[in-house]
């Protein structure tokens, strides 16, 4: 992944679809249907670029984040929303420690 945000949780689940499934026009979830958004949920919509973006891993109950230190740490899917959001801004001026 080239670019991430801390909109949403660390492993939001999102809809999967087959490969081969043509992306809706205009490649947005505004024409999401049942062939291309299962469940129907616009927030998990894989068309949905706002969400898509976050952070995700196959690691159970959280995901390993490379931080500009050169560490390395696992940060818990349970990490307060708001503390995630501030270590996601780096020029928000928030004081913030990392987990």
């Amino acid at each position: 992944m080239a670019q991430g945000q801390t909109i949403q949780p660390i492993n939001w689940q999102i809809d999967r679809v087959p490969a081969g499934t043509p992306s809706p026009a205009g490649w947005s979830c505004n024409a999401c249907n049942a062939s291309n958004n299962p469940s129907g949920d616009r927030n998990r919509c894989q068309w949905n670029w706002s969400v898509t973006w976050g952070f995700k891993s196959n690691h159970p109950g959280g995901t390993n984040f490379a931080l500009a230190d050169g560490s390395v740490r696992f940060i818990s899917e349970t990490i307060d929303h708001r503390n995630y959001q501030y270590l996601g801004c780096r020029h928000d001026a928030q004081p913030v420690e990392a987990p």
